[in-house]
């Protein structure tokens, strides 16, 4: 689908298998984009070699934020909401283990 955008940009990534990284569950209802903010939140924790057994982990954490959500399941759930409520949108917080 043609889009008249100035700035176009995606990224493909290869051999990705959530279950890797998540329960099935958890999988199935993790927008993929929210999946790759929790993998890279989890990385970059641990490339920081934080100690998180010496760490006061009330005053640490990653906020996660999306400011439309999925635009896949917007697209998908929406048709059959229209003018109803339905549909909700949440926060979705993540915080390290």
């Amino acid at each position: 689908m043609p889009v008249n955008l100035t700035a176009r940009s995606a990224e493909v990534i290869i051999n990705y298998n959530p279950l890797d990284h998540f329960s099935t569950k958890e999988a199935r209802h993790l927008a993929a984009f929210v999946q790759y903010a929790v993998i890279t939140s989890r990385e970059a924790v641990a490339m920081a070699k934080l100690d998180l057994k010496n760490i006061n982990l009330e005053r640490m954490g990653v906020l996660i934020v999306s400011g439309i959500g999925c635009l896949h399941t917007l697209d998908r759930n929406t048709p059959g909401c229209v003018g109803t409520r339905a549909v909700q949108n949440f926060p979705v917080f993540s915080f390290p283990e």
